[in-house]
Parts: C-alpha cells; structure tokens; sequence
C-alpha cells in the first residue's frame, strides 16, 4: 500500500528499536522479527521506555555476489565447531559451491565459493577431463 508516496507493508522483516534510558540519550536494540508490526508491538510492548521504532528492513539481491570470500562468527559458538557444521553442510548439499575454512580472524571462519558453472561449461569440463575433445563430440551429434 502507498502512502503518502511511500510503500507500506503490515507484514514485513521489521528492525525494532526503543530509548535506551528515560532521556532518550541512547537507542536501544531488541532485535529483527519478521510479522505483522501490530503483532510485534504487542510481543515487545513491555520493552519499550516510550514508544517503539520500527524499520523495514531492505531487501538484498541473494543472487548477488559481491566477494569471493567473507569471514563470518556465530555468537555461541566457536570457530571449531562453527566449521564442523558447515562443513557437513556443505557436504549434504551438492548444490553449492562453497567451502569452509578456519579463519585468520580470531573465532571465524572463511567461506569462500567459485562461479557455478552452466550445465554447457560442465559438460565440456568433463568432456576434457575424460580425454575427449568437446567440439568433436558435439560435431559427432550434430551430424545425427
């Protein structure tokens, strides 16, 4: 819904925010939620010291990459573990292109990925890999 020439969605990935102190000298955080923002007011209701903020949060383009490699921590858990579960993850998945690796940051750990191919880029790949030459097999079919 427009407003005002702004869009407005009850249902929203909202950043929730409040005065820190009676002043309003500090912000305080209480976190990212995803609902209908009168049903979030209603759930933090009892955190607010005036009123509470609301945010929409901006939506990212998933598909995106901007860098190779990112280092990343989870609160709660050390990079060691981190690691393990990614890693098994990562395993489960044959659809990623992405590995885990200890970090040279304190805690972290380094994920870095590399281009997905296209099913023609893989194909050629395994053609070479194999010993073939991949444009006399695609002459031999063209031919057919």
């Amino acid at each position: 819904m427009k407003h005002y020439g702004r869009t407005f969605k009850r249902n929203n990935i909202w950043t929730v925010t409040t005065e820190g102190d009676v002043e309003g000298r500090s912000t305080l955080h209480l976190g990212t939620f995803h609902g209908k923002i009168d049903e979030i007011a209603f759930a933090l209701a009892d955190k607010a010291c005036y009123k509470l903020e609301f945010e929409a949060v901006k939506s990212i383009d998933l598909t995106k990459q901007t860098k190779p490699e990112v280092h990343i921590c989870v609160k709660g858990l050390n990079s060691f573990s981190l690691l393990d579960i990614l890693n098994s993850e990562f395993k489960d998945d044959d659809n990623t292109n992405i590995r885990a690796e200890k970090s040279k940051y304190y805690e972290s750990v380094k994920l870095t990925t590399t281009p997905k191919e296209n099913p023609e880029q893989a194909m050629v790949r395994k053609l070479k890999a194999a010993g073939f030459d991949p444009r006399e097999v695609i002459n031999t079919f063209r031919q057919r």
